[in-house]
């Protein structure tokens, strides 16, 4: 005899012809249920009720709640027969009245619960599959919001994670919306549905990744969400505990603290509800530090589409979610996976189409803020971004000196510690003359041919409102030192350390004050203890410093 007791069990084929949908749901007739076509469907939602929907929906639950792996597939396919998602459909109102059936509790919320409990059954995972894009479907875009309820309720259960196999325990962002006309839908459509995923997170770990999909398929997918996203303006801040800060130009106010505040369309749409789930995403993520890498790609692989589909007009926005969010996350949970999968990805954006630095200013500050955290990222963006109209804005006036000592802090460490890392324009306003032959040798003659003179007049405008206060506050006597040794000696770094202190010498000089003239001997004598002490100590004194964060010993 076999030990499978599947075997010896009566099978069920018999009940197929008395366990038939048009049983199930009252008042139907014929194969597919062409009664309650004409009759249900065009009675609306009560009458639906009355057919008999939710107590079919009941009955589905319970079947995938059963423990199905003690039948066989063949009894499990004469059950699922019974509930032919073809002939519930039109139990459902129109699009009209879609809407009002998404927050209905009872037929709903049945939905949604059928759905869910189907998505974890690994013996209904086809029927499952087939129910949520049917559903998807019809009166599209109606009930798109009810599957996406109903996954995220499913993959979310308090019971853990869905079964492997199963409908839910898989890609389901693609087999639950196959074939849908994600063209079709409005902008409002894409920023109802992204707050729907939003609201659905965080899930268990290792299940975001289909839910960030669905955005991307989303957002992506629709004209309209891309032609808002493109053209609208960024006009306010909205921050954690949604008090909005209104600017007359886009960048400009106060945007509370860096790990709270995010940047926000001024009429609640796509972006808005974009940062919102990425929020959410992040939000859920930070006490796993061990699986922030797998929610981050899916949402920087999406950042990328945006900003290829909507163009460099997007990257003001970019910047704020890389400073409020982003650099935040990887803050909490300093991986080298993380680190390394944010270089690869934000390296790939055109940093040089940022325009908010020029008006926000608070920007050099969140700059500075987040190149400890994120140092490789931090110097590209340093170096790709257009200083020209933030030096104006300085020299003009527009700008307050005291945020140039956050970027006289940010370029010194972007400039000694990766080659190359300015480009010929940004090296001259910040340092007042040429780049060595060595840094600028990976650049083309049209881009490293400046216009000195000019250059050289902004230079000495926008430096001459620097605060000796922000230049003290801005170095601690080491700042040099650690750059350098976050290189590691990739590049011959002689002439650019020349450079650096030059800078220091002319602005100590220019302030005239006693505390500009220290910080900058502090910055120079750290250089000079490890340059002249013998290789050991220098090596015990540099790694003492760069552990401490300051400078040099003292030498008395």
């Amino acid at each position: 005899s076999s030990s499978d007791p599947r075997e010896w069990r009566l099978p069920l084929n018999w009940l197929s012809a008395a366990l038939t949908p048009a049983s199930l749901l009252p008042n139907t007739s014929g194969e597919h249920g062409e009664d309650l076509v004409r009759g249900v469907a065009a009675a609306g939602k009560e009458s639906a009720r009355d057919a008999g929907a939710v107590r079919w929906l009941g009955l589905l639950q319970e079947l995938a709640g059963t423990d199905l792996s003690l039948l066989s597939p063949a009894d499990v396919q004469v059950l699922a027969a019974a509930f032919d998602s073809r002939v519930f459909m039109p139990c459902l109102p129109s699009e009209a009245m879609a809407a009002s059936l998404i927050d209905d509790v009872e037929l709903g919320g049945a939905i949604r619960s059928a759905i869910a409990q189907m998505g974890r059954q690994p013996s209904l995972s086809e029927a499952a599959q087939m129910f949520a894009s049917e559903l998807a479907s019809r009166a599209f875009p109606g009930y798109v919001r009810l599957v996406l309820m109903a996954a995220l309720q499913g993959v979310g259960d308090a019971e853990g994670s869905p079964p492997p196999g199963s409908a839910l325990g898989g890609r389901w962002d693609e087999t639950f919306l196959r074939g849908i006309p994600t063209d079709r839908l409005s902008a409002s459509d894409v920023a109802e549905l992204l707050r729907t995923l939003a609201g659905g997170l965080p899930l268990p770990e290792g299940h975001s990744a289909p839910a960030l999909r669905v955005a991307s398929k989303l957002l992506l997918g629709s004209p309209r969400a891309l032609a808002a996203l493109a053209k609208s303006s960024v006009t306010t801040f909205v921050t954690a505990d949604e008090t909005v800060t209104t600017s007359a130009t886009a960048g400009t106010g106060s945007s509370g603290s860096a790990d709270e505040s995010v940047m926000a369309e001024a009429d609640g749409g796509v972006w808005t509800e974009f940062v919102a789930l990425c929020l959410a995403a992040l939000s859920g993520a930070s006490g796993r530090s061990s699986n922030l890498a797998s929610e981050l790609k899916p949402l920087l692989e999406l950042l990328r589409g945006l900003v290829s589909a909507c163009g460099g007009e997007l990257m003001d926005r970019v910047w704020y979610l890389l400073s409020e969010l982003i650099g935040p996350a990887a803050a909490a949970a300093p991986t080298l996976k993380v680190r390394l999968l944010l270089e690869e990805e934000l390296g790939q954006l055109p940093w040089h189409c940022v325009r908010v630095q020029s008006r926000d200013a608070e920007f050099t500050s969140a700059l500075a803020a987040l190149q400890p955290v994120l140092p490789v990222v931090g110097s590209l963006v340093v170096g790709r971004l257009d200083w020209g109209p933030y030096f104006e804005a300085v020299s003009e006036g527009t700008l307050e000196g005291s945020t140039l000592g956050p970027l006289l802090r940010s370029a010194l460490e972007a400039h000694l510690s990766v080659s190359g890392a300015l480009n010929s324009r940004a090296h001259f306003l910040i340092f007042g003359e040429v780049r060595g032959a060595a840094d600028a040798a990976g650049e083309d003659d049209t881009t490293r041919a400046v216009d000195t003179r000019a250059l050289r007049a902004t230079h000495d405008a926008a430096w001459a409102k620097l605060p000796a206060i922000s230049f003290a506050r801005a170095l601690d006597g080491g700042v040099l030192l650690r750059a350098l040794l976050r290189a590691k000696g990739m590049s011959e770094p002689t002439e650019r350390v020349l450079q650096a202190v030059r800078l220091l010498g002319r602005l100590a000089t220019q302030l005239g004050t006693v505390e500009a003239a220290v910080v900058a001997v502090q910055e120079s004598r750290a250089l000079l203890f490890v340059a002249l002490t013998p290789a050991p100590a220098a090596a015990a004194a540099a790694a003492a410093a760069a552990a401490a964060g300051a400078g040099a010993p003292a030498l008395d």
